[in-house]
């Protein structure tokens, strides 16, 4: 009888601690947001030819200065004008680079285009836990009022993989200098 309790306490103890152990192990698989989320886009326009992109940045990620760009399909877009973002040393990319934490916007003028045409917006970050996502692409829909159009900015449904590059429009990248485009 004895042997029996035993068996019987002794299985139940292994049964709560491998039941401990997969609920311990559970959240790790959720400790990093989707990326939409660790970097929520949001857009406005602003004025006649400018649109404004802003990103709440979640507590403990970072977005990189460097891997922004945007691209438009029927429109012509002028240099982003990005703030100064804070340096730190990137062991991933094991260089300096400049980051972008909690809320950053970024005018992006517009310098030819029709009532409506799609702003493509390009950006890579990181969690300090240490994932680095790949690079994101996301779709704004852009109506100018100075146009003909409503005065909108609405962000497409986020589709990384659907979003196509513009044919015959470059991409202009925040890092570039000015004048440049990639």
């Amino acid at each position: 009888m004895r042997t029996r309790h035993f068996l019987t306490s002794w299985l139940r103890w292994l049964a709560l601690a491998l039941l401990l152990i997969g609920v311990q192990a559970a959240p790790a698989e959720e400790d990093f947001l989707d990326p939409e989320v660790a970097f929520k886009l949001d857009a406005r326009v602003v004025g006649a030819r400018t649109v404004e992109v802003s990103y709440a940045v979640a507590r403990g990620y970072y977005l990189y200065r460097e891997h922004f760009k945007f691209a438009a399909n029927g429109a012509t877009l002028s240099e982003p004008l990005l703030p100064a973002g804070k340096t730190k040393f990137d062991e991933t990319f094991q260089k300096t680079v400049e980051t972008y934490r909690d809320v950053l916007r970024i005018a992006i003028p517009v310098t030819q285009a029709g009532a409506k045409f799609q702003l493509v917006v390009t950006n890579q970050g990181c969690a300090d836990k240490g994932l680095c996502y790949s690079p994101q692409q996301r779709a704004i829909e852009v109506s100018l009022a100075g146009n003909g159009g409503d005065g909108s900015a609405r962000v497409l449904a986020a589709n990384a993989a659907g979003v196509a590059s513009p044919v015959g429009a470059p991409a202009v990248s925040a890092a570039a200098p000015s004048g440049s485009v990639n």
